[in-house]
């Protein structure tokens, strides 16, 4: 099943009374109030969103299935379909960089030599040329986060397009397992296996065999 991400906001300075707010993903209608507002420059929550839209993909555990990144998959490594999204259960991301972390980062990378790591967001090219700059007062980056990264949160609020959840309120109570202990024991025959024998491209039968020595 894919799940959905709602992102918490992103601001310089995190006020305490948004910690709880969620971006969650927009029909085209409401990009488009988005992009006439001058808030995202296309219609496409990829615009809208600082990380990945395409959302956690979760999975029953079986023999014949393996969970890839944002897919599950099979033997051949293929993708399977998978149900739609369930809005309850939909994951939080709350790792949007914030001007705290931007100015950790932006130390770090000089301390490292200045030079962002491949897979960085796109805001670390603004962030790298100040770095290039040698402007470590932060006033720099600050200008960059308000022009390429920061949410108008009381505008997205005003339309409507954010949700309040607080992530330590909630009413699950996790069902015990009975077999616990029976997993626990043979999750520890499994510590000196070789974890390749787990990859699709193996022989379900093989990862049997392997699980049935683990269980003794």
């Amino acid at each position: 099943m894919r799940l959905d991400v709602l992102e918490s906001v992103a601001e310089w300075d995190p006020l305490p009374a948004h910690a709880n707010l969620f971006k969650r993903k927009l029909t085209k209608k409401e990009l488009r109030v988005l992009v006439t507002r001058g808030l995202v420059e296309r219609p496409r929550n990829d615009h809208y969103f600082h990380g990945h839209v395409s959302g956690k993909v979760g999975i029953r555990p079986a023999h014949d299935v393996w969970l890839g990144i944002h897919r599950a998959m099979d033997s051949q490594r293929e993708p399977i379909d998978v149900r739609g999204s369930v809005a309850a259960n939909a994951p939080l991301r709350v790792g949007v960089w914030s001007g705290l972390r931007a100015k950790v980062a932006q130390l770090a990378r000089i301390r490292d030599g200045g030079q962002y790591p491949d897979g960085a967001p796109p805001i670390a090219d603004a962030f790298q040329a100040e770095i290039d700059a040698e402007a470590t007062d932060g006033q720099g980056l600050k200008s960059v986060f308000q022009q390429t990264t920061a949410d108008d949160v009381e505008t997205l609020r005003v339309l409507g397009y954010l949700e309040e959840i607080d992530p330590l309120k909630h009413g699950h109570v996790p069902t015990a397992y009975a077999k616990q202990d029976a997993l626990l024991y043979q999750l520890r025959g499994l510590i000196s296996e070789d974890k390749r024998v787990f990859e699709p491209e193996r022989d379900v039968m093989e990862v049997r065999e392997v699980l049935r020595r683990a269980a003794g």
